[in-house]
């Protein structure tokens, strides 16, 4: 039988009761329903830190939503662009004017790495050299504590390694699990503090070979937290064996490592001289993201001494989308051709004013990205 108006009405009330006696008990913490989350999110996508670019064109779209107010991990081997879309997003973000924090723990950061950005101004960057892991997920978190909307960068997961346990000890006194320890407990309380600020966590983070002599591949440090809780992990796919290098006045628009390519991407010899090469390709892949599709996979190009290649990304994009096309080498816009080759189409979109925001712009529109991102 159905049960009462009134019994039902009762348990309302006693409902209601108990959620009011928890949320009491919680102090600061609050019990939402649905409403009040909608509500919430529509207030969130009302301010400038809905959303935030990474730099790439194509990363963003891949990720539909980029960097969220959240934490994020940027992993892969080293001179995969971590860091160049780490500083990336510092840009992106000074231009809403959000506060940005940078935690030096590797101390390779230097003048010319931060003039490569475009948009970047260092002179608003704050730059922290801690010296243990624990300084420097304190410092996080303080900033987290006191500041409304920051990007912090930790640079990197690897780094947090030298805790101050570490420190005190010799050189032969074992420190297994001392990184898997501190980042388990850093993450596990820097969760309500990113959210109730609005900031943004980048984690930077490498890959190491496994040390199981059974077991073959590659692992990242800090432990599972990170897997955990992560709101985006971005994988990084170059270095030595996968980037693909792009030669200057090269026809195509990239040329796969092999044997005979260089191991720092800057030059080669050959029969009839050096070929210099003036940037590269990185695979991305969004091994993890809440707001989108998993696995999805974007290709992102660096300009050597310039950063993220965004006019190159951003024909790619257009020219699958439709919205250039391309017969042979002639590039056409609009039904018109403009230009003979990649290079003779960079420097007419360089040289046509607003050219490179309208089709930009209807790249994103096409895949549903808004221009302020």
């Amino acid at each position: 039988m159905a049960r009462k108006k009134a019994e039902l009405n009762e348990d309302i009330e006693t409902l209601e009761a108990s959620i009011d006696k928890l949320t009491a008990s919680l102090k600061k913490s609050k019990v939402v329903g649905l409403p009040d989350l909608e509500l919430f999110d529509a207030t969130r996508l009302e301010t400038n830190t809905s959303g935030l670019s990474t730099g790439s064109p194509a990363v963003d779209v891949m990720l539909k939503r980029p960097i969220p107010v959240g934490i994020h991990e940027l992993f892969g081997p080293y001179g995969s662009g971590k860091t160049t879309m780490a500083l990336h997003i510092c840009a992106n973000a000074q231009k809403k004017g959000l506060p940005t924090f940078y935690i030096n723990l590797e101390r390779a950061l230097n003048k010319e790495v931060l003039a490569c950005i475009s948009g970047l101004d260092s002179s608003k960057l704050r730059i922290i050299n801690p010296v243990t892991g624990n300084q420097a997920t304190e410092f996080a978190l303080d900033v987290f504590r006191t500041i409304q909307s920051p990007v912090v960068i930790l640079d990197s997961v690897a780094g947090c390694a030298a805790t101050e346990n570490v420190h005190d000890k010799s050189m032969s006194e074992q420190t297994m699990g001392e990184l898997g320890k501190l980042m388990s407990v850093f993450l596990a309380k820097a969760v309500p503090l990113v959210d109730d600020s609005g900031g943004r966590l980048i984690l930077i983070n490498q890959v190491r070979d496994k040390l199981n002599m059974y077991v073959a591949g590659h692992t990242s440090p800090g432990g599972r937290g990170l897997e955990h809780w992560t709101t985006q992990r971005l994988m990084f796919s170059g270095g030595l064996s996968k980037t693909s290098y792009i030669e200057e006045g090269s026809k195509d628009d990239s040329k796969d490592d092999s044997k005979d390519s260089p191991k720092n991407g800057s030059k080669k010899s050959s029969k009839n001289g050096s070929t210099k090469y003036i940037g590269k390709k990185i695979d991305v892949t969004a091994i993890k993201n809440r707001l989108g599709f998993p696995l999805m996979e974007a290709e992102m190009f660096i300009y050597f001494g310039r950063g993220i290649w965004k006019e190159k990304e951003i024909v790619k994009l257009a020219t699958e989308l439709g919205v250039v096309d391309k017969g042979g080498s002639w590039y056409s816009y609009k039904g018109e051709n403009i230009a003979q080759g990649e290079d003779k189409l960079f420097e007419h979109i360089r040289n046509t004013n607003g050219l490179y925001d309208e089709i930009k712009s209807k790249v994103y529109e096409l895949t549903g990205l808004s221009n302020e991102i």
